[in-house]
């Protein structure tokens, strides 16, 4: 298989940009995570059915990814979320399993392991696919010292390339490429307060020239 590209590594650290009701989606973290499965939503990665979603389960999850994960925890119960969630509903009735699948999509691209291969050595841990979200909370809070609840703040795509590493130091297995930097870098991405501040920049100028565009 070819070799893994530093291009390749960035789109699977820095989230897509995508929109589904007029709300910028992303980047999905361990938070967004959390409260999927706290709602029991059937667009949560490891919870996904095959019966299509309600418009109310899409209202729900679009309400929930379409803001930072603690803003979504608090509006779920107060009167702005909950009018939020019904004006999906209401609007978006007829269209709500198109959106569904964007955000199906989106959700699949933002918590996707990057590609890699067990050691013959090594224990079936390797082979579990993407972790419960709970447990990359908790690598990342006891090997790289990230506070509670601060690690919910962590990008999916950049937990689960620590995870990985986690186990490649182990011996369990070894991600495709040569990309010796890979950890390192996610975790600077993760925890750099200036690359953070950023991204919250260029999401604000993209997010003003994409309402200008409209």
């Amino acid at each position: 298989m070819p070799e893994s590209t530093p291009e390749q590594f960035a789109r699977a650290v820095i989230p897509i940009i995508a929109r589904v009701a007029g709300r910028r989606l992303g980047p999905l973290t361990l938070g967004h995570l959390v409260l999927l499965r706290r709602v029991a939503s059937p667009l949560h990665p490891l919870q996904a059915s095959d019966a299509d979603p309600s418009v109310g389960q899409v209202a729900l999850a679009w309400y929930i990814v379409s803001r930072p994960w603690a803003e979504a925890a608090r509006g779920i119960s107060i009167r702005s979320g909950k009018w939020a969630i019904a004006w999906f509903t209401i609007r978006r009735a007829g269209r709500h399993i198109r959106d569904s699948e964007t955000l199906a999509d989106w959700i699949a691209s933002e918590s996707a392991l990057p590609e890699f291969e067990k050691a013959d050595t090594g224990s079936e841990d390797g082979e579990r696919g993407a972790p419960h979200e709970l447990l990359l909370a908790q690598a990342l809070a006891d090997k790289w010292h990230i506070a509670w609840p601060d690690v919910l703040d962590v990008p999916v795509a950049q937990a689960n390339w620590l995870w990985l590493a986690r186990w490649e130091e182990r011996g369990v297995l070894t991600i495709k490429g040569d990309l010796s930097s890979a950890e390192e870098d996610a975790l600077k991405r993760a925890l750099d307060p200036d690359l953070a501040k950023s991204r919250r920049e260029w999401a604000a100028q993209h997010e003003a020239r994409l309402r200008a565009s409209n």
